[in-house]
């Protein structure tokens, strides 16, 4: 029994060595485990904010162009209704219901542009749309182009009698309500 008694007791040194030799190791080594592990994690995190970040940008950029893809869409369908329906057609509509399109500073150049002519007009009919146009004041015409340059400007090409003409005309649209800020003087194209 003695002898089963030092066996046993041997037995369980040698796996007590074991388990220091094959356990959790100094304590050094555990804290640099520790360390190891927190690294990761923290790498982890940053690289998880990253990509969330990334994807924000994303999505903010994506909304942003079809922001100014919607824009720009609502601008090219005013032109062109203001142009083919009201300036350059045969149906003969007033423009005048389109004058709030118009910033006030255009709105004060068309009604300096008619003064010159009637000089005691007043009401709505003292606006002239026709500086809009080129020189023919044929109410016959065209638009054959409108093509969005940068800074919300547009070029409008039109025909009128035969002749080709190309005007520039600064526009901004809030909630997808479109108004002209500037314009150029049109010119033959």
């Amino acid at each position: 029994m003695k002898k089963l008694f030092y066996f046993a007791a041997g037995l369980l040194v040698m796996a007590g060595m074991a388990v220091s030799c094959t356990g959790t190791g100094s304590k050094a080594d555990q804290e640099r485990e520790d360390s190891i592990r927190r690294a990761d994690s923290i790498a982890a995190v940053k690289d998880s904010i990253a990509k969330a970040e990334a994807a924000k940008l994303e999505a903010m950029r994506q909304d942003s162009i079809a922001k100014a893809e919607n824009e720009s869409k609502l601008v090219v369908e005013f032109l062109t209704d203001l142009y083919d329906n009201y300036l350059l057609s045969e149906k003969g509509r007033n423009p005048i219901k389109l004058k709030s399109h118009f910033s006030k500073s255009i709105q004060k150049r068309m009604k300096a542009a008619i003064m010159e002519e009637w000089p005691d007009c007043v009401g709505d009919q003292c606006y002239d749309f026709s500086i809009l146009r080129g020189d023919s004041q044929d109410p016959f015409g065209k638009v054959t182009a409108i093509t969005p340059l940068e800074d919300g400007w547009y070029e409008v090409d039109f025909t009128e009698t035969g002749v080709k003409w190309k005007i520039k005309i600064k526009a901004e649209v809030e909630n997808d309500f479109v108004s002209v800020t500037d314009i150029t003087k049109a010119k033959p194209a």
